[in-house]
């Protein structure tokens, strides 16, 4: 045990444990088996390894909060401890979305509850997160687009697996997760589209179902992709890994591991500092791809469909950054935009 790892001790009563840490004292308890978190994680069959992950982290989350205050099984929870627990987390600063995550996370598990017959009523219900000032999606100038993509022909193979990933987030709308699990076999050369899995259900709770959407590539990521997988994909495995490889990956890192997300941060992050940029989220490529199309006059529903939104008010948050674009514009070319001159 390394010197500054704490004694830890683990006391079963009955239907709790009690964690006990040396210097510290009793943390909580945690209901081994009143709540039933386990028994509502596997019935989401339909939810996504992250989401389930996330109704876990946050429930948990409710659950010490609520033992803590004295709640010591759902049946004692209402809508009054409820509505405290929101007061709470906004009094400790808690972003809104992280709030409306967990309350949407627990909303589900009352409802669960209450199907199952375990609770008669949903203390949840009516419960909404704090009202904060709404984010608008941030975008990259497009100075930035063009010293990152418009460089010319990539210098190497590394170069072009970093440039071929760039144009395929802000090209095509990738979430940084959907195009670390692109396959060599997801380029569709028949039909010159990229298949991209949305959803990748747990194998353990059920469901081994997946969905998909088919996007289309601008010109320059289609060549870029082609150039990759036809030559530049064996040159990066033979100069840049140790040997060893992932087959099916689409990209991988100097490890010959499927890319990551940390992997592509740092990847990000390294060109814009090449470029003398300060670090920007790489998510921002997608902002840009959205917004983009919008304010060159596409359909929100197929912009929708594109970004594999669910819900099209995700969708239609960016046509508020294209609306700021709009009134920009106008006040500009309009002949009544412009402040009156006096005479």
């Amino acid at each position: 045990m390394p010197w500054f790892a704490p004694a830890v001790e683990l006391r079963v009563l009955g239907e709790h444990c009690q964690l006990n840490v040396a210097g510290i004292g009793t943390v909580h308890y945690v209901s081994l088996e009143k709540w039933n978190v386990a028994e509502f994680l596997r019935s989401r069959t339909a939810a996504s390894l992250n989401t389930v992950r996330a109704y876990e982290q946050d429930i948990n989350a409710f659950i010490r909060w609520s033992e803590e205050n004295g709640h010591t099984d759902p049946g004692c929870i209402e809508r009054k401890d409820v509505s405290t627990w929101v007061a709470a987390m906004h009094g400790e600063g808690r972003p809104q979305k992280t709030m409306a995550r967990r309350i949407a996370g627990v909303r589900q598990y009352f409802r669960w509850l209450v199907e199952r017959g375990a609770i008669s009523t949903d203390p949840t219900a009516k419960i909404q997160p704090p009202k904060g000032p709404e984010k608008l999606a941030r975008t990259l100038p497009r100075q930035v687009i063009r010293k990152l993509l418009d460089k010319g022909p990539p210098e190497n193979a590394l170069d072009l697996r970093n440039r071929v990933v760039f144009e395929l987030m802000y090209g095509s709308g990738l979430r940084v997760a959907e195009l670390c699990a692109l396959n060599m076999a997801d380029f569709d050369r028949e039909n010159e589209l990229l298949v991209v899995e949305v959803i990748k259900h747990r194998d353990e709770i059920g469901s081994k179902d997946k969905k998909f959407r088919r996007l289309p590539m601008t010109l320059i990521s289609r060549q870029m992709l082609e150039l990759w997988i036809n030559e530049k994909s064996r040159e990066f495995d033979n100069s840049y890994t140790s040997g060893r490889k992932n087959p099916q990956a689409m990209f991988v890192n100097r490890r010959g591991n499927r890319l990551t997300s940390r992997d592509l941060l740092r990847i990000w992050h390294g060109a814009l500092t090449a470029q003398g940029l300060d670090p920007l989220p790489s998510h921002y490529l997608r902002h840009t791809f959205a917004t983009d199309l919008l304010n060159g006059g596409a359909d929100v529903r197929a912009v929708q469909d594109l970004l594999g939104h669910k819900d099209i008010q995700t969708t239609v948050n960016y046509l508020k950054v294209s609306d700021e674009d709009l009134v920009i514009t106008h006040r500009l070319f309009h002949p009544r935009g412009k402040p009156v001159k006096e005479r």
